[in-house]
């Protein structure tokens, strides 16, 4: 390494495209005001180039004294690096001013950030929502899903302005009890804040109109994740199967992303009302959304082999679907539960091709004691048992909704308020295979 000091023109030094700090426009002035009055700092911390007088320190600085009007600066020139040593020279330089540019950070080789200490959480990598990540995957692709998030919401909104209407074909509702996911006291929720000219919370709405204390409600499906398995997980223009499809959303999610879909649902009343939303919505009466009516054990009798398995099973007997004798939602042994659940599972996924993915979304719940079924494990010792490993899993965080009026009445027994489901996603075939997959991501 050589290293010369002199005093250059400023129009000499040539400015780092690619340098993964940038400054916002008030640390910017910051910065000019504090080089007026300490102009010191500059003969202390010269402007650090290459033998191309390509700046590898001091862009921030360089920005300043250019706006500030300086027509010479010092420098210092250093010879004879490696790209690599110039790339960590870049890193480790000043962190007093600015911010991460992950756009630009992400084409950096991860493991030699590692390699030279730095603290990854620092690039703020992973709270990112816009820029090239976000054009590419839809959502920062982590093991944390927020529904909470501002880019959820917002991507949310934009599906449920299409006219999807889960909760059609099950208007007398599943769930009991001021679930913050349920459909008819939502609506029962914003109907008064209409009426009374004012936003309530939910423990002032229940408070005000407590009759709605006991109103069932129907648990709807989130759009939001379906667009991102089927983007992330299924081949383009594949074909997803749906053992336990319920309302309409998962249907309606792959026909207008041009995916081909099969939902199976018990209830013909179900079935006919989703026909309807994929009229209503896609605009055909014939698509490439397939809804049967039928057992899902028998989802084996479906001519066809898929690309993406993508569901949400009955929770055991915690939401009763139907009164059918064979809705596996009514039976109220655990373990007789299991053995038809891993029944059905093995049948789709003998209609899974090899080299792709299953996704089902699940979650522990409790039994009458306050204790929890393993229902996400046991799912995955299913998967197991029929050769097929877990390769993904993601949290998905729930709305917050009465969760605050829940606490009380759960704390006095210990129980913590469930805020999150689990999204198991497992590969079948050759791991090796994955990197020829095409994907709408």
């Amino acid at each position: 390494m050589e290293i010369e000091q002199k005093i250059v023109n400023i129009t000499e030094i040539k400015e780092n495209k690619d340098n993964p700090r940038k400054i916002s426009k008030s640390q910017l002035e910051r910065l000019k005001l504090s080089l007026q009055k300490f102009p010191e700092m500059l003969s202390i911390r010269e402007i650090v180039v290459d033998e191309n007088m390509v700046i590898l320190g001091g862009n921030m600085r360089y920005r300043a004294l250019k706006e500030l009007g300086e027509k010479t600066v010092p420098v210092k020139i250093i010879k004879c690096l490696s790209e690599e040593q110039k790339k960590e020279f870049i890193i480790k330089d000043n962190n007093n001013y600015g911010e991460w540019d992950v756009d630009l950070l992400q084409n950096w080789d991860i493991d030699l950030l590692k390699d030279w200490d730095i603290n990854l959480m620092d690039f703020n990598i992973i709270e990112r929502k816009t820029g090239k990540i976000k054009e590419e995957f839809i959502y920062t692709p982590t093991t944390v899903l927020n529904t909470r998030d501002k880019v959820w919401q917002d991507r949310r909104k934009e599906w449920l302005d299409l006219g999807i209407q889960s909760e059609i074909g099950r208007e007398d509702g599943l769930i009991y009890g001021g679930n913050p996911q349920s459909i008819n006291i939502i609506l029962k929720k914003e109907q008064a804040e209409k009426l009374d000219n004012k936003k309530y919370s939910w423990e002032e709405f229940l408070e005000e109109y407590p009759e709605y204390n006991k109103l069932k409600g129907t648990s709807v499906f989130d759009p939001v994740l379906c667009e991102l398995m089927y983007r992330w997980f299924c081949i383009e223009n594949g074909k997803i199967l749906d053992p336990f499809c319920g309302g309409s959303v998962r249907g309606v999610v792959a026909g207008y992303l041009g995916y081909k879909y099969t939902g199976i649902d018990i209830r013909e009343e179900q079935i006919t009302a989703n026909k309807k939303q994929i009229e209503d919505i896609l605009k055909v009466k014939q698509s490439n959304v397939n809804y049967i009516s039928d057992d899902a054990r028998n989802v084996d009798k479906i001519n066809d082999n898929f690309d993406f398995i993508f569901t949400c099973p009955p929770y055991f007997n915690i939401e009763k679907y139907s009164e059918l004798e064979n809705d596996i939602s009514n039976i109220n042994d655990y373990n007789e539960f299991l053995k038809i659940y891993a029944d059905i599972i093995k049948k789709a996924i003998d209609k899974l091709n090899s080299n792709r993915f299953a996704c089902f979304v699940v979650s522990n719940f409790r039994d009458k004691r306050g204790f929890y079924y393993d229902f996400v494990g046991d799912t995955i010792r299913i998967f197991k048992q029929n050769n097929i490993k877990l390769y993904n899993e993601a949290i998905l965080v729930n709305q917050i909704g009465s969760a605050p009026i829940r606490i009380n009445k759960n704390m006095k027994t210990r129980k913590l308020v469930k805020l999150h489901q689990n999204v198991l996603i497992f590969y079948k075939g050759d791991i090796n295979k994955i990197k020829e997959l095409n994907f709408k991501n």
